[in-house]
């Protein structure tokens, strides 16, 4: 009397995600195989299989091309006034400019979840009393998880700005000429981010996260029983990020409140000039790729547990536990960038001309300032509980 048994659950999953600033995918499965078997004939062939398969792809590719650019002109200053018999006065309000460029671009994140419930059982319960059983129990997980990140970015900003509140013109004749110019400010700031990857990974691998187990029991007083238990786990990821940046970054600045002329034949000729300042800014990051492999264990738990009872003869028993976990990060960074600063800021350059009186010149302060950061190609990876707490702190 021959009979067979066979039992095979298989489960596959599969994963894509392309595109995203914050993509999260949460995988929570479980497989149970369970064989209750009672036997009492001859030539018993037992077969029980359960096995999971994740095929994860991930696949990100950016290219940015930003152009930016602002030119302004701010003015109060060309100013002319002529008087006869009498005073004749300028006063000019503030050129203030303002510019303000950013450019954010190319971000991708992964998160991939494979805890909680990722389980494969396979249980058998075996009660023969014949000769000749076959029993083999066989329980596998694969994970496969593949993310490609590629990005290209080129950034081009460029600022001109002119401020003025000079060149101004007082005649008189008699009388007393004057000329008050306000305050010539230029405020400019570039910034240029790009290219940012972030992946992460989450096996679990808690008490009861992704785990294998294989458990046969058999109790059996016939003879030559053949018994083949394996239980496998294979985990395999790899990351692989490209970055390039070129990032071209320029501010021409030029802030006047001098040049200014007061002539005045009888009385008294004056010029107040306001100050010319200049404050820019600009800053280039890019390039970071930052991987986050997390668990309590880079290898899953894996478990083959045989308890067998025979009081018969020829006894075969083959058992196998199998973990095999490969993980391959590779982060590849080029980050080409310039930066160019022209400025210029005047409150002098100022002429008085009295035939009799007094004549008086007063120039207020002429500054610039520049600030330049860059901040490219970062590349980390983080494995084990470190990689884990990054993960949390991450989302």
């Amino acid at each position: 009397m021959r009979r067979k048994i066979q039992k095979m659950l298989k489960t596959s999953f599969l994963a894509a995600l392309t595109v995203g600033f914050a993509v999260a995918v949460p995988m929570a499965y479980a497989l149970t195989n369970s064989t209750s078997f009672v036997n009492t004939g001859d030539d018993a062939v037992i077969d029980t299989e359960a096995e999971v398969e994740t095929d994860v792809n991930v696949t990100n590719s950016n290219t940015a091309t930003v152009t930016q650019s602002v030119v302004s002109n701010a003015n109060t200053g060309n100013n002319t006034a002529n008087g006869g018999i009498g005073g004749s006065s300028i006063t000019t309000g503030q050129a203030l400019v303002g510019a303000g460029v950013s450019a954010n671009t190319n971000s991708n994140l992964t998160a991939l979840e494979f805890g909680g419930s990722n389980l494969a059982s396979n249980l058998t319960d075996i009660v023969n009393t014949g000769d000749d059983a076959q029993v083999e129990t066989e329980t596998e997980i694969e994970t496969d998880a593949t993310v490609n990140n590629t990005n290209n970015a080129n950034i081009t900003q460029a600022v001109v700005s002119n401020a003025n509140s000079g060149f101004n013109e007082a005649n008189d004749g008699i009388g007393g000429a004057s000329i008050r110019s306000g305050n010539a400010n230029i405020l400019s700031e570039l910034d240029a981010d790009a290219n940012h990857n972030t992946t992460l990974f989450d096996f679990g691998y808690w008490g009861n996260g992704q785990g294998l187990l294989n458990d046969t029991m058999i109790t059996n007083t016939g003879d030559n029983l053949d018994v083949e238990s394996e239980a496998e786990m294979e985990t395999n990821v790899n990351v692989a990020n490209f970055n390039t940046m070129t990032s071209l970054q320029s501010i021409v600045a030029n802030a006047n409140s001098g040049y200014n002329e007061s002539n005045g034949g009888i009385g008294g000729a004056g010029i107040v000039s306001g100050s010319a300042a200049i404050a820019s800014a600009m800053s280039a990051a890019g390039n970071t790729n930052l991987t986050g492999i997390g668990g309590s264990g880079l290898g899953p738990a894996s478990s083959n547990l045989s308890d067998i009872v025979n009081t018969g003869d020829d006894l075969e028993l083959e058992s196998e536990t199998e973990v095999e976990t490969d993980i391959t990060t590779t982060g590849t960074n080029t980050f080409v960038g310039t930066q160019t600063y022209v400025l210029s800021s005047n409150s002098g350059f100022n002429e008085t001309t009295q035939g009799i009186g007094g004549s008086s010149i007063l120039s207020n302060g002429a500054g610039t300032s520049a600030l330049m950061s860059t901040d490219a190609n970062h590349n980390s990876t983080v494995f084990g509980m470190l990689g884990l707490l990054l993960n949390m702190l991450a989302l």
